[in-house]
Protein backbone atom coordinates (compact mmCIF):
# COMPACT_ATOMS: atom_id res chain seq x y z
CA UNK A 1 0.00 0.00 0.00
CA UNK A 2 1.27 3.79 -0.55
CA UNK A 3 3.07 5.53 2.30
CA UNK A 4 1.11 8.91 2.91
CA UNK A 5 1.83 12.32 5.09
CA UNK A 6 -0.65 14.69 5.73
CA UNK A 7 0.70 18.15 7.61
CA UNK A 8 -0.01 21.63 7.29
CA UNK A 9 1.64 25.00 7.62
CA UNK A 10 1.61 28.45 6.85
CA UNK A 11 4.54 28.47 3.82
CA UNK A 12 3.61 25.51 2.04
CA UNK A 13 7.55 26.00 0.16
CA UNK A 14 9.04 25.55 3.18
CA UNK A 15 7.08 22.40 4.52
CA UNK A 16 7.45 21.06 1.14
CA UNK A 17 11.41 21.71 0.91
CA UNK A 18 11.58 20.11 4.57
CA UNK A 19 9.91 17.10 3.31
CA UNK A 20 11.92 16.97 0.12
CA UNK A 21 15.01 16.81 2.65
CA UNK A 22 13.64 14.51 5.33
CA UNK A 23 11.21 11.91 3.92
CA UNK A 24 12.58 9.76 0.87
CA UNK A 25 9.43 8.28 0.42
CA UNK A 26 7.13 10.32 -1.44
CA UNK A 27 7.10 11.06 -5.49
CA UNK A 28 3.87 13.10 -5.61
CA UNK A 29 2.85 16.28 -2.83
CA UNK A 30 -0.50 17.93 -3.37
CA UNK A 31 -1.45 21.44 -1.77
CA UNK A 32 -4.73 22.64 -0.82
CA UNK A 33 -4.76 26.10 -0.36
CA UNK A 34 -7.50 28.74 0.96
CA UNK A 35 -8.97 31.40 -1.20
CA UNK A 36 -11.31 33.77 -0.62
CA UNK A 37 -12.15 32.56 2.89
CA UNK A 38 -9.00 32.43 4.85
CA UNK A 39 -8.50 29.48 7.43
CA UNK A 40 -6.96 29.62 10.37
CA UNK A 41 -4.32 27.37 12.68
CA UNK A 42 -7.59 25.98 14.20
CA UNK A 43 -9.06 25.69 10.57
CA UNK A 44 -6.49 23.17 9.68
CA UNK A 45 -5.73 21.71 12.41
CA UNK A 46 -9.36 20.22 12.10
CA UNK A 47 -8.83 19.43 8.41
CA UNK A 48 -5.64 17.27 9.34
CA UNK A 49 -6.96 15.76 11.77
CA UNK A 50 -10.60 14.85 9.29
CA UNK A 51 -8.14 13.47 6.72
CA UNK A 52 -5.84 11.93 9.13
CA UNK A 53 -8.92 9.95 10.89
CA UNK A 54 -10.33 9.15 7.25
CA UNK A 55 -6.89 7.37 6.77
CA UNK A 56 -6.92 5.20 9.70
CA UNK A 57 -10.55 4.01 8.99
CA UNK A 58 -10.49 3.45 5.36
CA UNK A 59 -6.96 1.38 6.12
CA UNK A 60 -5.52 1.94 2.70
CA UNK A 61 -2.00 3.20 3.33
CA UNK A 62 0.66 3.39 5.72
CA UNK A 63 0.83 6.89 7.09
CA UNK A 64 3.87 8.38 8.03
CA UNK A 65 1.93 10.93 10.95
CA UNK A 66 3.73 10.01 14.19
CA UNK A 67 0.70 11.32 16.27
CA UNK A 68 -3.09 11.84 15.40
CA UNK A 69 -3.97 15.46 16.45
CA UNK A 70 -6.71 15.99 18.38
CA UNK A 71 -10.08 17.30 17.13
CA UNK A 72 -10.04 21.14 17.78
CA UNK A 73 -13.47 22.61 18.86
CA UNK A 74 -14.80 25.11 16.44
CA UNK A 75 -18.16 26.90 16.39
CA UNK A 76 -20.91 25.31 14.11
CA UNK A 77 -20.48 27.80 11.58
CA UNK A 78 -16.91 27.22 11.47
CA UNK A 79 -17.62 23.79 11.59
CA UNK A 80 -19.44 23.45 8.38
CA UNK A 81 -17.20 25.63 6.41
CA UNK A 82 -14.86 23.26 7.01
CA UNK A 83 -16.84 19.94 6.14
CA UNK A 84 -17.18 21.78 2.71
CA UNK A 85 -13.70 22.40 2.23
CA UNK A 86 -12.69 18.68 3.18
CA UNK A 87 -15.59 18.17 0.82
CA UNK A 88 -13.81 19.92 -1.77
CA UNK A 89 -10.61 18.34 -1.36
CA UNK A 90 -12.08 14.63 -1.49
CA UNK A 91 -14.11 15.20 -4.67
CA UNK A 92 -10.57 16.08 -6.14
CA UNK A 93 -8.35 13.39 -4.37
CA UNK A 94 -9.49 10.61 -6.89
CA UNK A 95 -9.08 12.97 -10.05
CA UNK A 96 -5.48 12.71 -8.68
CA UNK A 97 -5.38 9.18 -8.26
CA UNK A 98 -5.42 9.03 -4.73
CA UNK A 99 -8.06 7.05 -3.16
CA UNK A 100 -6.54 6.27 0.47
CA UNK A 101 -8.89 8.36 2.57
CA UNK A 102 -12.20 6.47 0.92
CA UNK A 103 -13.13 3.08 2.80
CA UNK A 104 -13.25 0.41 -0.19
CA UNK A 105 -16.38 -0.85 -1.10
CA UNK A 106 -16.68 -4.55 -2.03
CA UNK A 107 -16.01 -4.54 -6.25
CA UNK A 108 -17.88 -8.42 -5.95
CA UNK A 109 -19.80 -10.30 -3.41
CA UNK A 110 -20.28 -14.17 -4.10
CA UNK A 111 -22.04 -15.89 -3.94
CA UNK A 112 -23.82 -13.18 -6.30
CA UNK A 113 -20.95 -13.46 -8.61
CA UNK A 114 -22.05 -13.97 -12.44
CA UNK A 115 -21.77 -17.41 -13.47
CA UNK A 116 -22.39 -17.26 -16.92
CA UNK A 117 -19.80 -18.79 -19.41
CA UNK A 118 -17.40 -16.33 -21.83
CA UNK A 119 -17.51 -18.49 -25.17
CA UNK A 120 -17.46 -21.10 -23.30
CA UNK A 121 -15.10 -20.36 -20.63
CA UNK A 122 -15.55 -21.84 -17.26
CA UNK A 123 -13.24 -20.49 -14.86
CA UNK A 124 -14.03 -19.63 -11.80
CA UNK A 125 -10.73 -20.06 -9.57
CA UNK A 126 -7.99 -17.30 -9.17
CA UNK A 127 -4.52 -19.31 -8.24
CA UNK A 128 -2.15 -17.29 -6.65
CA UNK A 129 1.56 -17.81 -5.97
CA UNK A 130 2.58 -17.63 -2.19
CA UNK A 131 5.41 -17.65 -0.04
CA UNK A 132 5.45 -19.76 2.75
CA UNK A 133 5.46 -17.11 5.56
CA UNK A 134 2.63 -14.72 3.91
CA UNK A 135 0.50 -18.22 3.23
CA UNK A 136 0.39 -19.38 7.05
CA UNK A 137 0.10 -15.74 8.14
CA UNK A 138 -2.48 -14.22 5.82
CA UNK A 139 -4.12 -17.28 3.81
CA UNK A 140 -4.83 -19.34 6.55
CA UNK A 141 -4.20 -16.97 9.32
CA UNK A 142 -6.17 -14.01 8.22
CA UNK A 143 -8.42 -16.24 5.53
CA UNK A 144 -7.97 -13.75 2.91
CA UNK A 145 -4.92 -12.52 0.26
CA UNK A 146 -3.78 -9.38 -0.64
CA UNK A 147 -2.84 -7.39 -2.86
CA UNK A 148 -2.92 -8.97 -6.44
CA UNK A 149 -3.58 -7.85 -9.70
CA UNK A 150 -6.95 -9.07 -11.57
CA UNK A 151 -8.32 -8.92 -15.04
CA UNK A 152 -11.25 -6.68 -15.14
CA UNK A 153 -13.12 -9.39 -17.50
CA UNK A 154 -12.60 -11.86 -14.20
CA UNK A 155 -13.51 -9.82 -11.36
CA UNK A 156 -17.45 -10.36 -11.43
CA UNK A 157 -16.73 -14.41 -11.89
CA UNK A 158 -14.07 -15.76 -8.93
CA UNK A 159 -15.86 -17.84 -6.64
CA UNK A 160 -12.68 -19.32 -5.79
CA UNK A 161 -9.21 -18.61 -4.93
CA UNK A 162 -6.32 -21.45 -4.46
CA UNK A 163 -2.73 -21.25 -3.44
CA UNK A 164 0.30 -22.36 -5.01
CA UNK A 165 2.77 -22.19 -2.02
CA UNK A 166 6.73 -21.64 -3.35
CA UNK A 167 9.45 -24.60 -2.26
CA UNK A 168 9.84 -26.94 -0.74
CA UNK A 169 6.01 -27.18 -1.01
CA UNK A 170 6.30 -26.20 -4.68
CA UNK A 171 2.32 -27.07 -5.36
CA UNK A 172 -1.33 -26.18 -4.93
CA UNK A 173 -2.38 -27.41 -1.89
CA UNK A 174 -5.57 -25.18 -0.42
CA UNK A 175 -8.63 -23.58 -1.60
CA UNK A 176 -11.46 -21.45 -0.21
CA UNK A 177 -14.57 -19.73 -1.26
CA UNK A 178 -14.74 -16.27 -1.73
CA UNK A 179 -16.91 -13.89 0.18
CA UNK A 180 -15.79 -10.88 -1.35
CA UNK A 181 -13.25 -8.94 -3.39
CA UNK A 182 -12.12 -5.42 -2.35
CA UNK A 183 -9.68 -2.91 -3.83
CA UNK A 184 -6.39 -2.67 -1.96
CA UNK A 185 -4.38 0.39 -1.78
CA UNK A 186 -4.75 2.81 -4.76
CA UNK A 187 -2.61 0.90 -7.31
CA UNK A 188 -5.87 -1.20 -9.02
CA UNK A 189 -4.88 -4.48 -6.61
CA UNK A 190 -7.57 -6.23 -5.15
CA UNK A 191 -7.98 -7.94 -1.60
CA UNK A 192 -9.67 -10.94 -1.35
CA UNK A 193 -11.72 -12.08 1.53
CA UNK A 194 -12.87 -15.73 2.13
CA UNK A 195 -16.54 -17.04 2.90
CA UNK A 196 -14.69 -19.15 5.32
CA UNK A 197 -11.16 -20.98 6.37
CA UNK A 198 -8.80 -22.90 3.34
CA UNK A 199 -9.96 -26.44 2.71
CA UNK A 200 -6.84 -28.51 1.96
CA UNK A 201 -6.77 -30.60 -0.69
CA UNK A 202 -4.38 -33.23 -2.18
CA UNK A 203 -1.37 -31.45 -3.40
CA UNK A 204 -1.47 -30.37 -6.75
CA UNK A 205 2.53 -30.71 -7.53
CA UNK A 206 4.29 -27.84 -10.31
CA UNK A 207 5.17 -31.05 -12.18
CA UNK A 208 6.87 -30.18 -15.15
CA UNK A 209 5.31 -26.39 -16.11
CA UNK A 210 7.28 -24.10 -17.69
CA UNK A 211 9.31 -21.80 -15.46
CA UNK A 212 7.66 -18.63 -14.71
CA UNK A 213 4.16 -19.73 -14.88
CA UNK A 214 3.51 -19.31 -11.58
CA UNK A 215 4.69 -16.05 -11.09
CA UNK A 216 1.55 -14.21 -10.76
CA UNK A 217 -2.52 -14.98 -10.94
CA UNK A 218 -3.76 -17.85 -12.92
CA UNK A 219 -6.88 -18.50 -13.37
CA UNK A 220 -9.15 -22.38 -13.79
CA UNK A 221 -12.18 -24.06 -13.12
CA UNK A 222 -12.88 -25.05 -9.46
CA UNK A 223 -13.48 -28.81 -10.79
CA UNK A 224 -10.24 -28.99 -12.93
CA UNK A 225 -7.98 -27.83 -10.28
CA UNK A 226 -9.64 -30.47 -7.97
CA UNK A 227 -8.94 -33.23 -10.97
CA UNK A 228 -5.76 -32.13 -11.94
CA UNK A 229 -2.44 -33.99 -11.56
CA UNK A 230 -0.13 -30.96 -11.63
CA UNK A 231 -0.06 -27.36 -12.35
CA UNK A 232 1.75 -28.21 -15.28
CA UNK A 233 -1.27 -30.14 -16.81
CA UNK A 234 -4.03 -27.84 -15.14
CA UNK A 235 -2.18 -24.75 -17.39
CA UNK A 236 -0.81 -26.73 -20.58
CA UNK A 237 -0.47 -24.68 -23.40
CA UNK A 238 -3.67 -25.53 -24.95
CA UNK A 239 -5.92 -23.73 -22.20
CA UNK A 240 -7.55 -20.67 -22.24
CA UNK A 241 -5.41 -18.83 -19.05
CA UNK A 242 -3.44 -17.08 -21.32
CA UNK A 243 -6.24 -14.32 -22.44
CA UNK A 244 -6.16 -13.13 -18.84
CA UNK A 245 -2.45 -13.84 -17.41
CA UNK A 246 -1.96 -10.67 -15.25
CA UNK A 247 1.49 -9.51 -13.61
CA UNK A 248 1.53 -10.38 -10.49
Amino acid sequence: MPTVYVGQGDEIKTRIDSHFTNKDFWDWGYAFVSKGTALNRAHTTWLEHALIDRAHSAGQSHLDNATRPREPRLSEWERADNQGFLNEMLRILPLLGVRVFDRPAPVVVSPGAATASVRGDQRDTVVVPAIEDGFQETFLGENCWYAIRISGGMLPRIKYIAANRSAPISAITHYAPVERIEPHGDSGKYKLVFAEPATEIPPVPFGGAASGSMQGPRYTQLSKLLAAGSVAELFDQRGTDVEFRTRG
